[in-house]
This record gives C-alpha cells, sequence and structure tokens, in this order.
C-alpha cells in the first residue's frame, strides 16, 4: 500500500511539473541550481537539477525536483517537492508536499505538510502551523503540529504537543516523555 501511495504521489507530482513548467516564465533546469538569497522570483518557481539550493525568495508557488534539494530561503506560496534528499530550512507560508528518500522539515510552515519517502523528519527547530499528513518508512516529529496528524509509517515517533488528533496505521508507534496529543490518539 505504501508503494503504490508513493508511486501515485511522484507520478502526480511529476505530471504537475511537467504540464505546468512548459508554460512557466520561471523555469531552471540544469545540473545544478541555486536561486541566491538577493534574488527574488516573481511568480511560480519551476526548478529541476541534480542539486538545487533556494536560499532566495519566491513569491509564488516553488516545483522543485532533484537529486539533492536544499530551501533555506523564503516561499511565498506552497512548496510541491520530490528529491533524493530534501531539506526545508526556510519558511513556506502555505503547504508544503514533499516525496524523498530522506526528507527533513527544520523551517516553519504555515500550512499543511504532506511527506512520503523513506526516512522523514520533523525536527525541533520547526514549525507546523497546519496538519502532519505523512507515508513512508520511519517517521519522527519532534516539533509541534498545529492541527492534527494522519501517519501510514512503519516506525513512528512523536516527541512533542499535537494540537489535535493522532490517526496512525504503523508498525511501531513511540510517544516520548515529551509527546502530547491534544485530541484523540488511534493507531493500528
Amino acid at each position: 500500500m505504501k508503494k503504490v501511495f508513493l508511486l501515485a504521489f511522484l507520478i502526480l507530482l511529476a505530471a504537475t511539473f511537467a504540464t505546468s513548467a512548459f508554460a512557466a516564465k520561471n523555469f531552471q533546469r540544469n545540473e545544478t541550481v541555486l536561486l541566491s538569497k538577493d534574488e527574488v522570483v516573481e511568480g511560480d518557481y519551476f526548478v529541476a537539477g541534480e542539486r538545487v539550493t533556494i536560499a532566495g525568495t519566491v513569491n509564488g508557488d516553488a516545483y522543485v525536483t532533484g537529486g539533492n534539494v536544499i530551501v533555506e530561503g523564503e516561499i511565498n506560496g506552497d512548496l510541491i517537492a520530490a528529491g533524493g534528499t530534501v531539506n526545508l530550512r526556510g519558511k513556506v507560508t502555505q503547504d508544503v508536499r514533499v516525496g524523498g528518500g530522506q526528507v527533513v522539515i527544520s523551517g516553519d510552515v504555515g500550512g499543511n505538510v504532506t511527506l512520503v519517502g523513506g526516512s522523514l523528519e520533523v525536527s525541533d527547530s520547526a514549525k507546523i502551523a497546519g496538519s502532519l499528513v505523512s507515508a513512508g518508512g520511519n517517521l519522527s516529529v519532534f516539533a509541534p503540529i498545529g492541527r492534527g496528524a494522519a501517519v501510514g509509517v512503519g516506525a513512528a515517533i512523536f516527541g512533542s504537543m499535537v494540537n489535535g488528533d493522532v490517526t496512525a496505521g504503523v508498525g511501531e508507534l513511540t510517544l516520548t516523555p515529551n509527546a502530547k496529543v491534544a485530541g484523540d490518539l488511534n493507531y493500528w
């Protein structure tokens, strides 16, 4: 089931990226792509490369695919990303949807977060205003989640506050002493 969900997510992401990218004026594709700190993109930004770093500002949605993706700037819209390794260290004002082998969220997200992948981490420095939806291998959540969480993973660790319900289909579920669930905890 997890493989089917991941495959469907990646196909949807690729289709969205491919059809929208060719119509977009803000499209870059190189082996290494850098949007530097002083650069500002007005409108949606489409980028593909082996190594992609967004350190600047995107005033729109960012559609990113690459082997190694780092977002340390500001996305004033949604972030949709797929990659081998995806690190979100910056700020996204709306929703985040990421698929990858290893995904680390340590920045600020103003909306909901959807994660699909092998190793998924929401570090203690992250701020998630909305809800968390996740599917994959291993999930670690050490930052507060603004609303509920729904996860389907092999192993999940919650180590912070979830302001809502947690629904989990897991092989193993761990709640650390710092974990708190404001709503109901339902798991199987």
